[in-house]
């Protein structure tokens, strides 16, 4: 019986020692750690507008010396080599490691004649904390962009194609969904990637993103090597340009920047342009960076205007005059373009050549400060002065104002050595102006158009509704194509008029007046129409336009929109938009020297009463006389 325990004992003891033995594998997520084992890695932050046009590729830049057998698993000294296989097809490229040795030989083993090549990663690669590792990559994502760098099969998985072998490595875009459209991403998976050190690269969209490394390597945990299945999910890091625009009303006293303008025709706008400057790697190939703008056939730029100012970011200092160059005869900083300008004209998408009012064209690499800090903004100022193209809402097809669009082209992979991949940012300003519409008729029911009447037009710059000695009398230019219709008058018009008459259509209104800024007008009638009566008193116009009361967000009630704001006649009427860009007033003349009359039986009875008062008194007369006579 004890010999029968003894030997239950034993075969006890030994199960307990191979369980100890497999506790290692089982840690290790149910099995060894083997060269081929795989990891997935997540990266987030990638918008999800850009979803169609991205393309991430992984590189394979470092593999991890591993050894694996049925009875001994763990890394060997040294862990890690730079990857030595390149695609011998491109002429003159190299592999990870001559590139490395080329240009970092510090993070690379010595190759002693004679020997293999030792490609191995140095410790300095690993531990120096004063090591610029993001210019590196910088340099080797560039390097690849070249085809400096090149790979054999098997060291790069690119998203969107077929992935390797059955169970290989692949990347994935998937997009994730948020409360907030604005906030929805994409997230880019690299699935079942063996053990090693990937740079990825990724391109496309709107951004300029910086390249991303992933390790992938062995980790001691519980007794056993293991490769990690969860790792931290990385978020990508990027540039992305944009540009605002506002334009400030000079003749404003509060002189503020907006998203919009009020003027008169011959009035000067200043527009400011707000872009981001891209921050490109040190080495990267293209680094176009353009901003044009084009302006609507109304106004008229002044390009001697033209200013360029650079700004740091947090360094709260005013901005530096960049453009034009005073210390200088050439500008170095950028090409300023206004005649038969366009466009980068490398760009790839529809009508892009379509010419723009003007270009300016950076040399990227002089936007520094003179300490070589790049410059993160760039203010772009300008004037331009409303002519006699303006156009007012609603007249002659226009229908959202005189809109006019900045563009910010840059280049957003700038890796790229053989097509520069140009993306775009925009921002648009608007500039309005307004008009009198007057009817002209008599007072009669039948509202007769009345042709002929003259009118002179004064600014009520103070608004007290009476014309000073110093109030200003408007000039007009006629329309040659429609009767009644005048513009306000532009610098150098030589055909002028202070009168305005009012046209023989017998449409009404019959007198239009356009090329106004808001604000009280006052009207003179000068003439009147034949027949008619000059009336005595002035008629007075105002023109507002403070919001758009048929807006349906905040943003639109909060905001012009070229179209004069008014209470329709009735008791407790809202107030609400006119249907274009003109105040409208009626004004009706009289005709003779026409008294008031009562009328109807009244003046029967007294013409009646009058005729027998006349009668009673002749025969009165006859009697006294023949009485004299008697006498």
């Amino acid at each position: 019986m004890k010999q029968k325990l003894k030997a239950l004992a034993s075969l006890c003891l030994a199960l307990a020692l191979t369980l100890c033995l497999t506790l290692p594998a089982w840690a290790a997520g149910g099995g060894r750690l083997t060269e081929s084992s795989r990891s997935n890695v997540t990266i987030k932050g990638l918008p999800e507008t850009s979803t169609e046009n991205l393309k991430v590729t992984a590189y394979k830049i470092i593999e991890v010396n591993y050894y694996s057998d049925a009875e001994y698993d763990a890394p060997y000294d040294p862990a890690f080599d730079w990857v030595s296989q390149n695609d011998t097809t491109h002429t003159g490229s190299k592999s990870v490691a001559d590139w490395v040795r080329e240009n970092y030989q510090a993070y690379i083993g010595l190759a002693e004649q004679g020997k293999e090549p030792d490609n191995s990663v140095q410790d300095v690669f690993k531990k120096d904390v004063s090591a610029d590792f993001a210019a590196f990559y910088d340099d080797l994502a560039n390097a690849i962009r070249k085809n400096d760098v090149t790979f054999d099969s098997g060291y790069t998985v690119e998203s969107e194609t077929t992935s390797g072998a059955e169970g290989g490595p692949s990347i994935t875009l998937t997009p994730v969904a948020a409360t907030d459209t604005s906030l929805a991403t994409v997230t880019c998976n690299l699935n079942k990637f063996e053990m090693g050190s990937y740079l990825v690269l990724i391109e496309g969209g709107m951004k300029i993103y910086k390249p991303v490394v992933v390790n992938l390597t062995p980790k001691w945990e519980n007794g056993a090597w293991t490769l990690p299945q969860d790792v931290p999910d990385l978020t990508v890091k990027y540039s992305e340009p944009g540009i605002t625009k506002t334009v400030t009303d000079t003749a404003d006293s509060m002189s503020e920047k907006r998203k919009y303008a009020q003027v008169d025709i011959g009035d000067t706008v200043t527009y400011t342009l707000e872009a981001d400057v891209p921050q490109f790697p040190a080495d990267a190939i293209n680094k176009g960076y353009q901003i044009s703008d084009i302006l609507p056939a109304g106004m008229t730029l002044n390009a001697d205007s033209i200013t360029v100012w650079g700004y740091i970011e947090g360094n709260n200092q005013t901005g530096i005059k960049i453009y034009p160059e005073e210390t200088s005869a050439d500008n170095k900083v950028c090409t300023l373009t206004t005649t038969n300008a366009t466009r980068p004209a490398d760009f790839d998408k529809d009508n892009i050549l379509d010419p723009v009012t003007f270009n300016l064209n950076f040399v990227y690499d002089e936007l520094h400060d003179g300490s070589n800090t790049r410059y993160t903004k760039l203010i772009v100022t300008y004037t331009a002065t409303a002519n006699e193209k303006i156009a007012v809402v609603e007249n002659n097809g226009n229908t959202t104002g005189n809109q006019n669009t900045a563009y910010l082209d840059y280049n957003n992979n700038p890796y790229e050595a053989a097509n520069a991949t140009w993306q775009t940012a925009s921002d648009t300003a608007i500039v309005y102006t307004y008009g009198i519409k007057v009817t002209k008729t008599d007072d009669q029911t039948s509202a007769t158009p009345l042709a002929g009447a003259e009118f002179q037009v004064y600014k009520d710059e103070n608004e007290n509704g009476v014309i000073d000695n110093d109030e200003r009398m408007l000039n007009f230019v006629a329309d040659t194509n429609i009767d009644g219709a005048y513009r306000v008058a532009a610098t150098g018009d030589t055909t002028t008029t202070n009168t305005v008459e009012t046209g023989t259509s017998t449409d009404t209104p019959n007198l239009t007046l356009s090329g106004l800024d808001v604000g009280d007008y006052i009207l003179k009638e000068t003439k009147a129409p034949d027949g008619y009566n000059l009336p005595s008193r002035t008629f007075r116009v105002t023109i507002t336009d403070e919001k758009n009361t048929s807006g349906t967000t905040d943003a639109e009630k909060a905001t012009p929109n070229g179209k004069p704001e008014y209470i329709p006649s009735g008791d407790g009427a809202d107030e609400t938009d006119r249907a274009d860009g003109y105040e409208h007033i009626t004004i009706t003349n009289t005709q003779g020297f026409t008294l008031p009359t009562t009328g109807g039986m009244g003046t029967v009875l007294f013409t009646a009463g009058g005729v027998v008062l006349m009668g009673a008194g002749l025969v009165l007369l006859v009697v006294f006389l023949r009485r004299r006579r008697a006498k």
